[in-house]
């Protein structure tokens, strides 16, 4: 019975012998620190073999597929919850920048006069957010135009103009790691596409000889 050969596209070949495949090292297959499952980011899946082995029983290549399956989709769901975790954070963020930017233009007076109203406004605010972080955001501005005395209106709406700009500056790196994020999701996901294919083609390889060995007895 001649070896087939399994051809996957940009996988390079893999052949089948016996009980036995047999790995080419042009495949790729390598042991690698470059992450746990043996797998580069954007090319080809690479399978992590014990030291010195040059082959794998059916069995064993497809544990290995399959690990690697779980590896990737576990990376894929951290990426996912870490988009939605960033999203939720923007958005509360976004709402404690426009409540201090209410507060700028509708509570009037910001002196030691005003005190008392402005820091019950605050103070609400920080109980009813949604999130630690946002709480910590109300409180802070808080803390911080009112942390002195005798200063006038204008130095303390300048200092709730300043907490309104560094809750944006935040929002702005959350969306540029959402961003890293969305693409490394993207990254993972292509890679689970190639390695579900090869997967595909190394499951075709192995059951061809059955299919073929099944039909030659048929005929006998």
């Amino acid at each position: 019975m001649s070896t087939p050969m399994i051809n996957p596209s940009g996988f390079g070949n893999l052949t089948l012998s016996g009980n036995a495949i047999g790995v080419p090292g042009e495949v790729g297959i390598e042991s690698t620190t470059m992450r746990p499952l043996g797998l580069q980011a954007l090319g080809s899946p690479s399978i992590a073999l014990p030291p010195g082995a040059v082959a794998l029983t059916p069995e064993a290549l497809m544990a290995f597929l399959e690990k690697n399956l779980n590896d990737i989709d576990a990376q894929i769901r951290l990426r996912m919850d870490t988009v939605q975790t960033n999203r939720a954070r923007m958005n509360e963020l976004a709402s404690v920048a426009t409540e201090l930017n209410n507060i700028r233009e509708n509570a009037g007076n910001l002196d030691d006069g005003n005190a008392d109203y402005v820091r019950g406004l605050l103070d609400e605010l920080a109980a009813s957010a949604n999130s630690p972080e946002a709480a910590a955001a109300f409180a802070q501005a808080r803390d911080e135009i009112y942390g002195a005395n005798d200063l006038n209106s204008g130095q303390r709406d300048s200092m709730l103009q300043t907490a309104v700009e560094r809750i944006e500056n935040t929002i702005d790196e959350i969306k540029g790691s959402t961003e890293m994020d969305m693409i490394k999701l993207q990254a993972w996901m292509q890679e689970r596409s190639r390695l579900t294919s090869f997967t595909s083609n190394v499951m075709n390889a192995i059951n061809e000889p059955i299919k073929n060995t099944v039909a030659n007895l048929g005929r006998v």
